[in-house]
């Protein structure tokens, strides 16, 4: 009887091997892999252990049939780990098998020396099913130890001159499906970890902004080193961090975190402005520290990154001028020249009447910023909201068919929506200027409008039902300052469509000046802003303290967008997730900052939804400064799609 499994050398230069395990026994019952490898090793320094790539499903009659038993087995990476604790017994790493962990959605997954790949579940024999081995060959393994990123068009670009094998790459669906598969059982033990410890009366002293799943946190990286963040040595650090005090909702204690303002040492976390000089899209310290060398996981994205950063010229073409001066590298490195250029053309005068601007430059801080706290949901127009001139921005009236074709557009065939690809469609469809800066505040209602695109079926449902769309909006923070400017989905949908758009808003991200608008909290203003788009503000957490299907407006979603989502950042985010997981028929809209975290939030929704990534049209002209790392950083620079469905 014979077993093929796979070796992931630690020398990178070493090809993947397939390993054939050959046994006079007839039928191969149990794990035969970590008995082999045993053998191996010195058992006085080393255990085998095995490391889930993908879980084994458990043995249920139910959910097994014999065509399903290989899907439902699990992938495991075998590999030797040190019983004595000795320098002498740390092994060198491995890039490629740390590599493809990310792949599969296990960020913090560190692997050294040389690591072994193979299958184990349960398959039919005679007696019934029976815990095994099954065979698994490198071809299966070996795109996602070349890129954590699986979209099929980045391992195209990601491939060796002379690597064929990357030309049509096709990858098995258990690795397709491995990152979303892990977050629904890192989500399932984070549950029963709760559970547990609610149970234990342990205390509480969990962020309200942090996550019991594995979090990739802004730059999609944990630290090499176990002991975490290294002490700041550095007396000059502690001033060029801002100390942050945040209220935490289940504990009466006041959690102590830092918020950075100068770009951050992938490794030790210390002020550092060198970049990596391969990609361009990582801090390290310089010579004589060895952060790069410690830091060493970044190998493994690093090729990848490098394509993203080469798209920083791409991402920053826009038919305008004035935003040039928001793209320059003095914008990935603070927040000062965008508010500069705010002053400039008048829309945060110290004298100023309040506009829809302020929220732009202080940020939202849970409801507590400078720009937070004077948001009273004040009904603005759009002169009075924009704070420019007359012809500078659009007029506030629904578009008609002469506005149509005089800016050379169509409709869509299915939705009669426009069909608006680019900010200079848009310009030239509401006469607006191109030195107008109304881009860097539509980039909201805009990036909604375009999210329908993929709401054909929806539409079509609700307009066969002769009811109105119904759009959860979910996340919604700074959005609160400019509902007003929402009117512009409005006046660009057709007038035969009515929407019912629900804003949702945590109870703990509502600011104190607004929650006059909220019942307890909750229940806030239903607000007609034009005869075909009503808004409905609704304090709470989806799908845990707010029931999508009965508390949310008129009925369950048809669609559920999210603007800057994340959805890593914060655990109530995977009640969104449950929710379009259980809910096929509702479509889910995302954007994103970054293409990596575009991606690692993406691939959430599986295989369909991580292919889905692309640029968005209506990004942010403004090149965000981000401090954890150099990636091409826009508001609503991506989006992506969960439950994409097409008219038949």
């Amino acid at each position: 009887m014979k077993l093929t499994f796979v070796k992931i050398p630690q020398n990178i230069r070493e090809p993947l091997q397939d390993v054939t395990l050959e046994t006079d026994k007839e039928i191969l019952v149990g794990d035969m892999i970590a008995p082999f490898l045993k053998t191996t090793i010195d058992p006085d320094r080393f255990s085998i252990e095995a490391v889930p790539l993908k879980r084994m499903a458990p043995c249920e009659a139910v959910t097994y049939q014999l065509d399903d038993a290989e899907n439902l087995a699990g992938v495991y990476c075998y590999h030797a780990s040190s019983t004595t604790g000795s320098a002498l017994d740390v092994l060198e790493p491995n890039i490629r098998a740390t590599c493809l962990s990310m792949a599969c959605g296990l960020h913090a997954q560190r692997f050294h020396g040389d690591i072994y790949v193979g299958r184990l579940g349960y398959f039919p024999l005679e007696d019934g099913y029976q815990l095994k081995n099954s065979d698994l060959f490198y071809t299966e393994i070996e795109h996602g130890c070349k890129s954590p990123d699986l979209r099929l068009s980045i391992l195209q670009e990601n491939r060796d001159e002379y690597d064929e094998s990357l030309l049509n790459p096709t990858l098995p669906q258990w690795l397709k499906e491995a990152a979303k598969t892990n977050y629904e059982d890192a989500a399932a033990l984070s549950i029963l970890a709760k559970v547990m410890k609610q149970d234990k009366k342990l205390p509480k002293n969990v962020s309200r902004h942090s996550s019991t799943l594995e979090s990739i946190g802004e730059s999609g990286y944990e630290s090499d080193t176990s002991s975490g963040i290294k002490s700041v040595e550095n007396e000059n650090i502690a001033e060029e961090k801002e100390q942050v005090e945040t209220n935490i909702d289940e504990n009466p204690a006041v959690e102590k975190t830092f918020v950075t303002r100068v770009p951050l040492c992938l490794q030790c976390r210390c002020p550092s402005y060198n970049l990596c000089q391969d990609c361009k899209g990582m801090y390290f310290c310089k010579s004589p520290k060895v952060c790069k060398q410690v830091g060493w996981s970044h190998q493994c994205i690093c090729p990848t990154w490098k394509i993203y950063t080469k798209r920083r010229k791409e991402l920053g073409k826009f038919p305008f001028e004035w935003h040039k001066d928001l793209i320059t590298r003095e914008n990935q490195l603070s927040e000062e020249p965008y508010k500069e250029y705010l002053m400039k053309i008048g829309v945060l005068a110290d004298d100023s009447l309040p506009n829809w601007w302020t929220t732009e430059v202080s940020g939202w801080s849970g409801g507590q910023s400078e720009g937070a706290k004077s948001v009273a949901l004040d009904r603005l127009d759009y002169h009075k909201g924009f704070a420019l001139e007359s012809d500078m921005i659009p007029p506030e009236r629904p578009i008609t068919p002469e506005d149509v074709a005089s800016a050379g557009l169509g409709y869509s065939t299915d939705c009669k929506l426009v069909n608006l690809c680019s900010w200079d469609d848009y310009y030239k469809l509401r006469g607006i200027p191109l030195e107008s800066p109304v881009a860097l505040l539509m980039t909201f209602p805009l990036s909604i409008y375009y999210a329908l695109k993929y709401g054909s079926v929806p539409i079509t449902v609700a307009n066969m039902l002769n009811r109105s769309l119904r759009i959860h909006v979910v996340g919604i923070e700074k959005e609160m300052n400019f509902i007003d400017l929402f009117k512009e989905i409005g006046y660009l949908l057709p007038q035969t469509l009515t929407v019912e758009m629900v804003f949702i808003v945590r109870e703990d991200m509502i600011p104190e000046a607004c929650l006059q608008h909220f019942e307890n909290g909750k229940k806030g203003m239903k607000i007609e802003l034009t005869p075909n788009l009503t808004i409905i503000l609704q304090g709470g957490t989806y799908n845990d303290s707010l029931d999508p299907n009965f508390d949310c407006g008129s009925g369950p979603p048809d669609m559920i967008i999210a603007l800057n989502a994340g959805l890593y950042a914060y655990e109530s985010w995977r009640n969104v997730i449950e929710f379009l997981d259980a809910s096929q028929g509702c479509v889910g809209v995302f954007t994103d900052y970054n293409e990596h975290s575009g991606l690692n939030c993406a691939s959430l929704g599986g295989s369909k939804a991580r292919e889905s990534l692309s640029v968005n049209p209506f990004r942010q002209p403004h090149a965000m400064p981000v401090f954890s790392m150099n990636l091409p950083q826009f508001s609503n620079g991506f989006m992506y799609v969960f439950n994409e469905q097409e008219l038949e």
